[in-house]
């Protein structure tokens, strides 16, 4: 089995680009079943985040892929925008043991356009649940989704990488102080109800500003879906949100809506006050960047979000490195060793059928009916099955992975010979 990703992201691609490669959930979801559906793999999961979109797969050893070519059908990219894509080389791809250190690195927030931000980690869980919703995922993406959490989970315990700003939040709340001097009074609307708003509006509250926040939206005339609210926050329709932006200083939009929650055509005619900053978190972009065309405002967007790197941060990087190196080398172990699974199942088919076959005979001399003798050679069986399997599986850790084949397929000859006679 192997394991595969194609990635968009901050360092090669550009917002406008990005935000054509971003999935919401309903696209992942309908995306997840096509590739399922049309394609040789076994299982697929895709991180859309602010800053990356990758798509991973696990899939036999001899089958092969243009995941290029899939990622840009599941986003409509026309030939010729695909071409200029890849003259930009904007596409990264990854497998094997690269791609699995990449995603360890990534969950500690070190590829993070905001280093080691907490928010990635939460983010890979939820691609992987997402897979897990319509059963896309693979026994091998699993072992590499949960292992890179736990390791993120590790390194987040064990070093000090969030000394600096850990999210996009915190890092345009400082943005803002630096532009503003102080938030203190400042009215600020924020749009969107998400866990990215909910971050924003605590720390604007920290600050003393007067912040109003947007209800979830309604839908077909349907009840307003359950919202966040906060303590210190004043709480207002999405509708209703035109009539505040006129008296904001501050605006700031991060929703997960696919089209502008802001547009140039909604503030038309509306009294703005100006100059002012506003912030847009999200991807694709929810504030319609003509606004600061036309207008004396502001807009900053994801990749204004700056981050500088401590010398003592770097020194920690150092020891994150080894913490990731260990459960990499763990992961990639556990997948040479996968390749030899069809011997260990053939190894332990004859085991319990060895067993059997001597025990049966035993079973019925001393006098067990057939139901009792069936019974207890199920037990048998079910217990001869564990204590193998223990044996076998255990091999991984105690023999060199360059005996792994060799010994394993001594066993499997051991096992084919009839010694019932003896």
């Amino acid at each position: 089995m192997q394991v595969r990703m194609i990635g968009v992201d901050y360092n090669k691609a550009d917002l406008d680009t990005r935000e054509k490669f971003a999935f919401t959930k309903d696209e992942i979801l309908s995306s997840l079943k096509i590739i399922l559906d049309n394609y040789q793999v076994t299982g697929a999961i895709i991180i859309s985040t602010c800053n990356r979109t990758e798509l991973w797969i696990s899939q036999l050893e001899e089958e092969s892929l243009d995941m290029q070519k899939v990622l840009c059908e599941l986003k409509n990219i026309s030939a010729d925008d695909e071409h200029k894509y890849i003259k930009n080389e904007i596409f990264v791809t990854r497998q094997g043991k690269e791609a699995i250190e990449h995603i360890m690195v990534t969950a500690c927030g070190i590829n993070s356009k905001v280093f080691g931000e907490d928010q990635i980690l939460t983010q890979i869980r939820e691609a992987l649940e997402i897979s897990r919703e319509i059963n896309c995922t693979s026994t091998t993406l699993e072992k590499v989704f949960l292992n890179s959490v736990t390791a993120g989970k590790k390194v987040k315990d064990s070093v000090r990488l969030t000394r600096d700003n850990p999210s996009v939040a915190t890092s345009g709340i400082k943005e803002l102080k630096e532009a503003y001097g102080s938030l203190e009074g400042k009215d600020c609307l924020i749009v969107g109800n998400g866990k990215m708003a909910v971050l924003i509006a605590e720390h604007l509250i920290a600050n003393k500003a007067n912040v109003y926040m947007t209800l979830r939206r309604r839908y077909h005339n349907s009840e307003e879906q359950s919202s966040n609210t906060i303590k210190g926050c004043k709480m207002i329709s999405y509708e209703d949100r035109y009539s505040y932006i006129e008296k904001a200083d501050i605006v700031i939009s991060a929703t997960l809506s696919p089209h502008n929650t802001i547009t140039l055509e909604g503030i038309e005619g509306l009294s703005l006050k100006e100059p002012s900053i506003w912030l847009d978190l999200a991807v694709p972009r929810d504030i319609d960047p003509r606004i600061s065309k036309k207008y004396n405002i502001t807009i900053w967007d994801i990749d204004n979000m700056q981050e500088e790197i401590s010398e003592d941060t770097q020194r920690e990087l150092l020891y994150a490195k080894e913490i990731i190196g260990g459960y990499r080398d763990e992961m990639v172990k556990w997948l040479e060793f996968r390749k030899l699974v069809p011997n260990v199942n053939s190894l332990l088919k004859n085991i319990r059928r060895d067993v059997y076959l001597r025990s049966e005979k035993n079973l019925r001399s001393i006098g067990l009916d057939n139901d009792m003798v069936a019974t207890v050679e199920d037990i048998v069986m079910e217990a001869t099955s564990k204590a193998v399997s223990k044996v076998l599986f255990g091999l991984k850790d105690t023999l060199g992975e360059d005996s792994w084949e060799s010994t394993f397929q001594g066993l499997l000859e051991a096992s084919e010979k009839d010694t019932l006679k003896n």
